[in-house]
């Protein structure tokens, strides 16, 4: 896996936890959602969304011989997040109540697959540096 991918990943797994943190709490400054042009974004479920696409990128790759998949629970648990994120905006979208009910579990997946993937990180580092 690159030195790039590696860091963005991390990047993006520190955004998803900030994200989340941000959502939970009380700040009047941080939007609950954003408009982008006919489309209403949750907040809560940005980070966990963009997170899952860059797990999912770094982990499924194609090739001559078909799809390889590394790291199998990752891309698994990435999948499910990606899905659970959609869901929550499509929801947004479409009806006029349960948003934060169905930002809930992207936001939890998110927050998991981050943490899970920040710790992978932390023991291949640790390996490496014994």
């Amino acid at each position: 896996m690159s030195t790039h991918g590696r860091g963005i990943e991390i990047l993006a797994a520190i955004a998803t936890l900030l994200t989340i943190y941000l959502s939970l709490g009380d700040y009047p400054w941080y939007p609950e959602w954003i408009d982008v042009g006919a489309a209403t974004l949750p907040t809560i479920a940005v980070g966990p969304t963009i997170f899952a696409v860059v797990v999912l990128l770094r982990r499924v790759s194609l090739d001559d011989s078909g799809p390889r998949v590394r790291s199998l629970g990752l891309s698994v648990f990435g999948a499910i997040t990606l899905a659970l994120s959609l869901y929550a905006i499509w929801n947004l979208n479409t009806s006029s109540g349960g948003v934060y009910w169905a930002a809930f579990y992207p936001l939890l997946t998110g927050g998991l697959l981050a943490v899970a993937t920040l710790l992978g990180h932390a023991v291949r580092l640790a390996e490496r540096a014994s």
